[in-house]
């Protein structure tokens, strides 16, 4: 061998080096920004599949006591606290926008997704809650007991 054809393998070789290490560069590169991606998607994914879980119950469990103010007789008068929450019941026991309303929503947006979620579970806990005892003694005195209607969410 002469030393040409030294130097075309030598070349050869140091092309095909640097053309591997940048396809691996970019693999690699490419997988990272995929699983990172994924990652993400799994997450929010998790974080939607709960809210929508939270929700529906909480708004399915909304619209059984809704349910029970039809049926009170026409000139029955409810509290205003249940009063605001059934004829607001689009808005659900939202958390977020209660406290939108109260603050003009400056301080929701400082806490964290496990702070407003935890909030979230609180207050939608204790809006059914208040419904629950108001209309547990409304319809027993009209001979119903709550409890055998399976209201509970």
């Amino acid at each position: 061998m002469d030393e040409s054809e030294d130097l075309n393998t030598e070349d050869t070789l140091d092309l095909a080096s640097k053309t591997w290490s940048r396809s691996a560069d970019s693999a690699f590169k490419a997988g990272y920004r995929e699983g990172i991606a994924k990652g993400e998607e799994s997450i929010f994914q998790d974080s939607f599949d709960q809210g929508y879980k939270d929700g529906f119950q909480t708004t399915f469990a909304l619209g059984k006591y809704k349910s029970l103010a039809f049926v009170l007789p026409k000139d029955h008068v409810c509290p205003k606290e249940v009063e605001a929450v059934l004829n607001n019941i689009k808005r659900g026991a939202c958390y977020i926008c209660t406290e939108q309303d109260k603050t003009s929503g400056s301080n929701v947006n400082e806490k964290s997704f496990s702070e407003c979620q935890k909030n979230q579970k609180d207050h939608a806990e204790k809006i059914i809650q208040m419904l629950h005892e108001y209309y547990e003694t409304v319809m027993r005195k009209h001979g119903v007991d709550l409890n055998e209607l399976d209201l509970n969410w």
